[in-house]
């Protein structure tokens, strides 16, 4: 396999909007309610931080079990650091 082969493969794997492995992007609702809150965070209609929501809000109520799932949604699906 060449460079090209796995770069082909990789860009295959997820989709515009995501990837099937990422267990945000899987979740259409929850998807869509953490590009809301980024949303509103770059607005700045709330100031609340990853960590903040994560630990308040998207732990409990979808049991995401790390924050670090939730940051990587945000950095690398939606293309956006907080």
């Amino acid at each position: 396999m060449s460079l090209e082969d796995f770069l082909a493969g990789a860009a295959s794997a997820g989709t515009p909007h995501g990837s099937k492995k990422c267990s945000i992007c899987t979740n259409e609702k929850l998807a869509e309610e953490v590009a809301e809150f980024v949303r509103r965070r770059h607005t700045g209609e709330v100031s609340h931080s990853v960590h903040w929501i994560w630990v308040n809000y998207f732990a409990p109520v979808y049991s995401i079990g790390s924050c670090n799932t939730l940051r990587n949604h945000i950095r690398l699906h939606l293309g956006v650091d907080l």
